[in-house]
């Protein structure tokens, strides 16, 4: 709609108005971005130099399970785009929407079938076994000694042994390849 006549005599602009659906594209598209930038923060976060697991994001713990998820995250958008574009000749975007993205479902779903054995990995805990020390009792002077008067009370130092304790821990393991 054009300004009105008065408005157009002076070079003023008519004011800008969105639509409820330009409205919620806008917010959900800055939530959807908000979000995904969260769950990526979190899920590479650094871990530790430990490789037992336990520190760290999902992409840091399990990379092959997150090359899976990004790819077919990828897939999932490029059969998006291809049915969603402008120039696309589908005549029912939805129900083809649908058989796409199932269809990459069920292929990274078979994916993940085949190639789980080296997909996952599940991290040891290392054990430390538990050695009890051995120690010998300190010897005490009886409770009946007396002194003399002007003698020296400086009693000799006892001594005490202590079995060396040896403490290994096992180097983490995966299972898997």
């Amino acid at each position: 709609m054009a300004a009105p006549r008065s408005r157009r005599l002076r070079n003023q602009t008519a004011p800008v108005t969105y639509s409820r659906r330009e409205w919620s594209i806008a917010i959900f598209g800055s939530a959807g971005i908000v979000l995904v930038t969260l769950i990526l923060i979190w899920a590479m976060r650094p871990g530790g130099a430990s490789a037992t697991g336990g520190s760290g994001g999902v992409f840091h713990r399990q990379p092959r399970v997150a090359l899976w998820l990004l790819a077919t995250a990828a897939l999932i958008a490029i059969v998006s785009w291809l049915i969603l574009r402008g120039d696309s000749k589908v005549r029912n975007p939805l129900r083809a929407l649908l058989l796409g993205i199932t269809g990459v479902v069920v292929v990274a779903v078979a994916v993940l079938g085949v190639w789980h054995d080296s997909l996952v990995h599940n991290y040891a805990v290392p054990t430390v076994p538990t050695v009890p020390a051995t120690t010998v009792p300190a010897t005490t002077a009886p409770a009946a000694t007396t002194t003399t008067p002007g003698a020296s009370t400086t009693v000799a130092p006892t001594q005490t042994t202590v079995a060396p304790t040896q403490t290994t821990v096992a180097a983490p393991t995966t299972t898997g390849g």
